[in-house]
C-alpha cells in the first residue's frame, strides 16, 4: 500500500507538459509511483471550450484538477451537469494532491 503521495508541483509539472503536448501522456510518468498509466479528461461546454481538467493516475489514483482552463480544440469534453453515475463512468474518485499550503495554512486533502 502507498503511504505517500508526489507534491502538488510534482504533478503540475507533468500536467503542464501534457497539456501543451497531449500525445506526450503516453510517455509521462506518474509523479506519485511511475507508472505510464496517466489520464486527462476535460469537463465543460462545448460551445466556448472553457471548463476544468481532471488529471490522475489509473495505478496510484492520485491527481490533481484546474479550475477555469480552456479546452484544447481536439480535445473530448464531458458536458457540464452529466449526472454524477454518468461522470464516475469516465473519472474515478481518485486522491486529489492540493497545492502547497501558504503562509502556514493547514494542508487539506479529499479524494474526489
Amino acid at each position: 500500500m502507498m503511504t505517500s503521495h508526489a507534491s502538488w508541483g510534482e504533478w503540475i509539472a507533468v500536467f503542464e507538459r501534457v497539456y501543451a503536448d497531449p500525445r506526450s501522456i503516453v510517455t509521462e510518468v506518474c509523479p506519485t509511483c511511475g507508472a505510464q498509466t496517466l489520464r486527462l479528461v476535460f469537463t465543460g461546454d462545448e460551445d466556448d471550450r472553457i471548463g476544468y481538467a481532471s488529471f490522475w493516475c489509473d495505478t496510484s489514483m492520485d491527481g490533481i484538477f484546474s479550475s477555469r482552463i480552456r479546452i484544447p480544440a481536439d480535445a473530448e469534453i464531458i458536458p457540464f451537469g452529466l449526472p454524477a453515475e454518468e461522470r464516475a463512468k469516465l473519472v474515478p474518485g481518485f486522491y486529489y494532491i492540493p497545492p502547497a499550503p501558504i503562509d502556514g495554512d493547514d494542508e487539506e486533502s479529499f479524494t474526489l
